[in-house]
């Protein structure tokens, strides 16, 4: 199983726009990007795409992918869903699209009936289903206001684990499915101890214990601490706002490929 960081920003990206703090001004100049929130997991020569970021055209293209063979959706987010509409000219036939049926009938059937491809498949939280010879189960997480499902994915012995966007309020049970991972990409949306002085509003949306964000997103202290508690064999951080710094480990970036 092969796991490419198609995209590790915020819903925003980085650089944001008409920002000029200094990772943005720094990424302008370096000609960088951390793209919206996108995976694509390979087995067999097959391409299962973890959400449609809005930035999945160019995520092709830097990557070179021509195709992909399914898809998965992990809920209905503007920056998780909004690239559905770049597979148009680029799938042909049917495209098995996977997702929680609630999800699935906001994003397929509510926004984008018009398109030809989407072949719906609404899959039962904790009840696996097959994609590209792979195991894939839909774990429920906590990011009110909607319905989010992180997952896990196994290859015989080999395991993957997808938090997606989340508090660290994530179910026991959904816990229990992610343990022991051998990768584990975690939501971070920014650090609560870093030496960066924040705007007094993002200030009061970091939780006391300042393992939270907003109510819906672990901080980097909340995601480590939370990798520790499931035995992680490795963790990567995705979902990453501009307010990190270079040297805030372990952050993933775009184009990050990961073998297991």
């Amino acid at each position: 199983m092969r796991l490419t960081l198609l995209g590790t920003g915020d819903s925003a990206g980085v650089p944001h726009v008409g920002c000029s703090c200094e990772t943005c001004l720094r990424y302008q100049r370096e000609h960088r990007h951390r793209t919206r929130f996108s995976l694509l997991v390979e087995n067999d020569g097959e391409k299962v795409l973890i959400d449609a970021s809005p930035d999945l055209r160019f995520q092709f293209l830097r990557e070179d992918i021509d195709s992909v063979d399914h898809v998965l959706l992990t809920h209905a987010h503007y920056d998780h869903y909004a690239g559905l509409g770049n597979l148009y000219r680029v799938v042909w036939s049917d495209l098995p699209v996977y997702g929680a049926p609630a999800v699935l009938e906001d994003v397929i059937e509510d926004r984008y009936s018009y398109l030809p491809f989407p072949e719906p498949h609404p899959v039962e939280p904790f009840e696996s289903f097959e994609a590209a010879g792979l195991e894939f189960t839909l774990l429920p997480v906590h990011h009110p206001p909607v319905d989010c499902y992180g997952f896990v994915v196994r290859d015989g012995d080999s395991k993957l684990a997808v938090t997606c966007d989340t508090s660290t309020m994530i179910p026991v049970e959904s816990q229990e499915e992610m343990r022991d991972s051998d990768l584990l990409v975690a939501d971070a949306f920014l650090s609560s101890e870093a030496d960066v002085e924040y705007p007094e509003f993002v200030e009061a949306k970091i939780s006391d214990d300042g393992r939270n964000f907003g109510g819906k997103h672990m901080t980097l202290e909340g995601a480590l601490e939370l990798s520790q508690e499931l035995d992680a064999e490795e963790t990567v951080l995705v979902h990453l706002s501009h307010y990190f710094r270079d040297d805030d480990p372990p952050k993933g970036t775009d184009g990050d490929v990961y073998e297991l």
